[in-house]
Formats: structure tokens, sequence, C-alpha cells
């Protein structure tokens, strides 16, 4: 097991706003009027650091629940 401790990196606060309602759409055309039970819906966007790529998830998990 890795000893190193991961934090998030941080993300401007524009990037998520944008991308939050883009994957509201998104959550409702896959639902579709049907229930999907445990969608969790997110973003990624690729980071390159020192030739390296990376996935850096953008906002947190969009949990789609029905009450």
């Amino acid at each position: 097991m890795l000893d190193q401790v991961f934090h998030a990196e941080p993300v401007p606060a524009m990037s998520q706003l944008a991308v939050l309602p883009f994957l509201s759409a998104v959550e409702g055309f896959l639902k579709g009027g049907k229930d999907v039970p445990r969608l969790r819906l997110t973003i990624h966007r690729v980071m390159s650091r020192m030739n390296l790529g990376y996935l850096q998830q953008v906002c947190p998990y969009l949990v789609v629940r029905e009450e």
C-alpha cells in the first residue's frame, strides 16, 4: 500500500459552475423518465504535469436519488 496521502487539487469555481448544469442535463437524458438506481455522474479533465497525463475530477459527484 502506498504511504502517500492524496489531496484533491483545487479546481476553479467557474469550471465547476459550468459543468454542473451540463451534468444535470446528462442525468435527465440518461434517466429518460425512468428510475435509475445508484446513478452518479462527474466530469474529469485531462491535466499534463511534467510530461505525464492525469485525470482531474472537476466537480463532486452528482448523486441522483429518487424520493
